[in-house]
């Protein structure tokens, strides 16, 4: 059995620093395609939208601030680039957060309420995932 390099505590087991975040975007999308396949059997269909827009948005989001993390703090990258992650982060913030913004006025102004709930639903599933798979990597150690 292979012996773990890291210090306890960390979530990231992997030797690749973004594989968390891959894994835990993969994980999200298989389970809304669930979601989504359940609602169309509920014939549910005008939900379905919502919730993939939400899940994607999420999964976005996450996506790009490890995108941005990687990219300019880890020590490999910061040695070699001396350009100041600082403000390359307030320029992605500055374009991101108002597209976020804007699709989320756009929902509130074509969708009704049950849908906005979906919306929802599919913003906060990414951060459920998250919060599962530390509980199952926690609860794996703990049984060891």
């Amino acid at each position: 059995m292979a012996e773990n390099k890291n210090p306890p505590g960390t979530l990231d087991r992997d030797d690749n620093p973004g594989e968390y975040v891959l894994k835990t975007v993969r994980s999200s999308v298989v389970v809304a395609t669930f979601i989504a396949l359940w609602l169309a059997g509920v014939n549910r269909y005008e939900m379905i939208l919502p919730f993939l827009t939400g899940t994607a948005l999420g999964c976005s989001l996450i996506w790009s601030w490890e995108r941005m993390a990687v990219a300019f703090f880890t020590p490999e990258r910061a040695r070699k680039k001396k350009t100041g992650g600082k403000w390359i982060i307030i320029l992605f913030a500055l374009v991101k957060y108002p597209m976020v913004a804007y699709l989320i006025y756009w929902a509130t102004r074509h969708w009704n309420q049950t849908q906005l709930l979906w919306f929802v639903g599919g913003f906060i599933l990414v951060q459920a995932v998250i919060v599962l798979r530390a509980l199952g990597r926690s609860l794996m150690e703990n049984s060891k």
